[in-house]
C-alpha cells in the first residue's frame, strides 16, 4: 500500500505535532511489511529534528505550498494524485480539502470547546469550520486519547466509528541521563541542586499562574522550580517579580532537543498544571526519564500520568501540598519514581504506527468495497 504522510507541518512553528509527524513516519518505515511511504516536507525546513533518515528511508517531495495558504488545496492534493497514493495521511486539521484517494486525518483535541475563552470570537468560528471542513472530508480520524476522542464525538457529532484511538509514543532518546551529565548541566545553566520543572509555553491553558501561586505558599526548602519552555506573553515574565518566588525560581526559555532527557533527568518531579491537553508529550517525556508527574487531573492527563503520578484539582492549596510532599518526602518520591518508567513503556511509537497502518488499511478496503 503506497501512504502519502504530508509532513509540511515539520517545523518549529509546530512543536508537538512536528514530533508526532516525525516520530510516526520513522516508526512507520520500522514496520515489518508496512506501507510503501512518499512523505511530503516543506520546501525549505525549519525544524530540530533530524531528517537523514526519512531522507534515506521514504520517497520524498518538497512543497512550498504554506500550510494555511489556499495554494495547498490543488498542489498538495496534486502531489498525492501523482504519488499514485492509497491512502493519505494529514496530521493537522488544517489540510487540502480535495484528494484523489481516501484521507485520514488526525484531530489531537477540541480546545475551542473545551477552553472557548483562549480564542476571540471570530478565531473559534475559524477553527471549529475547519474542523468540520477536514472531518467531513476523512475517511477517518485518529485521535491520541479516549478524552479527545469522546470530545469529538460530543462537540462535532462524530460517528464513534470513524475514529481510531492511536495514542502516542516515546521518543528513544527519553531515557534517564547519569548523574555526571545531570550535573554539568545544572552548572551550565546554573540551576539549582534539587528542583522541579515545568516544561510548556505560557498560553492561558497552561495555567502558570496557579503553579506560581501554589511555589509561592509551599515549604520548597532548597528545591527550586526551573520554568523552562519559550514564552510569548512579557505579562507572563513579570509574574515571577514578587518576594515570595525571589531566589526560589530559574527561567530556562530554550532548552535543546538533546537537552531534553538530562532536564527531566535532574528534576524531583515534572509539574503540569495544564487545563487541558489532547494527550500531553511532556509528561510522558518526564516519566520516561523516570522522573515522577503533578498532573492536573484533567482531559487526558490520567490516561498518560497512570498512577505513576499525583494527579491534582485545579485548586493552589492542592498543588501547595503536593509539592511539599515531594519535596520533603523521600519515601514518597521513591514510590513514584519506581512507578515512572513501566507507565511510560506502555506508550510506543511503533504500536502508534501499527495502529495507523491498521486504520489506512480499513480506509484503502472500504475504497475498494464502495467501488465494487
Amino acid at each position: 500500500m503506497q501512504l502519502a504522510f504530508d509532513l509540511r507541518t515539520l517545523d518549529d512553528h509546530f512543536p508537538g505535532i512536528a514530533r508526532y509527524g516525525y516520530e510516526l513516519a520513522l516508526a512507520l518505515l520500522r514496520l515489518p511489511a508496512g506501507p510503501q511511504l512518499s512523505v511530503i516536507l516543506p520546501a525549505t525546513p525549519r525544524t530540530r529534528f533530524d531528517l537523514t533518515p526519512l531522507l534515506a528511508g521514504a520517497q520524498v517531495v518538497r512543497s512550498d505550498a504554506a500550510v494555511f495558504g489556499l495554494r495547498q488545496h490543488w498542489e498538495i492534493g496534486r502531489i498525492i494524485r501523482d504519488l499514485g497514493a492509497d491512502v493519505a495521511l494529514f496530521p493537522y486539521y488544517v489540510r487540502p480539502l480535495w484528494t484523489s484517494c481516501p484521507a485520514i486525518t488526525v484531530v489531537y483535541d477540541a480546545i475551542s470547546w473545551r477552553v472557548p475563552e483562549l480564542f476571540s470570537p471570530l478565531k473559534r468560528v475559524q477553527i471549529r469550520v475547519l474542523h468540520h471542513l477536514a472531518l467531513a472530508r476523512s475517511a477517518a480520524i485518529c485521535t491520541m486519547s479516549r478524552s479527545a476522542a469522546a470530545d469529538l464525538v460530543q462537540f462535532y457529532s462524530l460517528n464513534p466509528a470513524r475514529l481510531s484511538l492511536t495514542s502516542g509514543g516515546v521518543s528513544r532518546q527519553f531515557s534517564p541521563r547519569p548523574a555526571p551529565e545531570i550535573a554539568a548541566f545544572r552548572a551550565a545553566h546554573s540551576l539549582p541542586e534539587r528542583y522541579i520543572v515545568y516544561l510548556a509555553s505560557d498560553k492561558p491553558h497552561k495555567n502558570i499562574p496557579l503553579l506560581l501561586n501554589a511555589w509561592a505558599a509551599a515549604n520548597t526548602g532548597a528545591v527550586g522550580l526551573v520554568l523552562a519552555g519559550r514564552w510569548f506573553d512579557p505579562a507572563t515574565e513579570r509574574l515571577l517579580d514578587r518576594d515570595p518566588l525571589r531566589g526560589r525560581v530559574w527561567r530556562l526559555p530554550a532548552v535543546a532537543e538533546a537537552d531534553l532527557p538530562t532536564l527531566y533527568s535532574g528534576a524531583l518531579a515534572l509539574a503540569f498544571p495544564s487545563r487541558y491537553e489532547g494527550f500531553g508529550l511532556p509528561p510522558l517525556e518526564a516519566l520516561a526519564c523516570g522522573t515522577p508527574v503533578l498532573a492536573a487531573r484533567t482531559s487526558s492527563l490520567p490516561e498518560v500520568v497512570g498512577d505513576a503520578g499525583v494527579l491534582l484539582p485545579l485548586e493552589p492549596g492542592a498543588w501547595t501540598s503536593a509539592i511539599e510532599a515531594i519535596c520533603h518526602n523521600p519515601a514518597h518520591h521513591a514510590d513514584l519514581t519506581q512507578r515512572a518508567r513501566p507507565q511510560a513503556a506502555r506508550f510506543r511509537w511503533d504500536d502508534t504506527a501499527r495502529q495507523v497502518y491498521a486504520t489506512s488499511l480499513g480506509c484503502l478496503e472500504r475504497a475498494s468495497s464502495s467501488r465494487d
